[in-house]
């Protein structure tokens, strides 16, 4: 579900800043799947009328020359592809979006804890709760050929105030009754 949680997270980006214009969305260069990301978002930033703005990153140092590129096309807020590069490194991320006053919304709650100004993804401490069930089924007899595929239906939105307060961002109070979860 990670790609398909990118434009909800646009979605979410827009009603936390209701005079967003322009969005960076970084990815890692080679990704197979940063065009499948861009064209998923195309439509739902003409609706909310967004401009996007693509950035790519071939490895850990160009973090800062990409954030540069960024506030240099006027970007107000920046989402990621999902890629486990960018989890490897998401307090550098997080860092990097406060230092050039962009509002993240990113995929993993660990972002969100970092600095970033949200993360919207699965609840993985529901997802570890069902796979112990699962696991709880196999060691009774249970075939895992017998047990159905699930997919994720709990997400979370986790909104760091903090890093809202140091980007002078006034949350409107229609983003915040979303949050599952808030950090101080």
């Amino acid at each position: 579900m990670s790609y398909e949680l990118v434009p909800k997270r646009l979605e979410l980006l827009k009603t936390a800043l209701p005079g967003l214009k322009r969005v960076a969305v970084m990815y890692r260069a080679g990704d197979a799947n940063a065009d499948r990301v861009l064209k998923s978002l195309a439509e739902p930033a003409r609706t909310l009328g967004l401009t996007i703005v693509p950035g790519v990153v071939s490895d850990a140092a160009g973090f800062e020359r990409a954030f540069e590129q960024f506030s240099q096309q006027k970007a107000d807020g920046i989402l990621q592809a999902p890629d486990a590069f960018f989890f490897q490194h998401a307090a550098r991320i997080a860092e990097l979006t406060v230092k050039h006053r962009l509002a993240a919304g990113f995929g993993v709650t660990e972002s969100a804890r970092f600095g970033a100004l949200f993360s919207y993804g699965p609840d993985f401490t529901a997802i570890f709760r069902r796979s112990a069930t699962l696991v709880d089924k196999i060691l009774k007899g249970t075939r895992p050929a017998d047990i159905p595929v699930e997919q994720v239906n709990v997400y979370e939105l986790v909104v760091n105030l903090k890093t809202a307060r140091a980007l002078g961002i006034k949350l409107p109070r229609s983003f915040l009754l979303q949050a599952t979860h808030t950090i101080e």
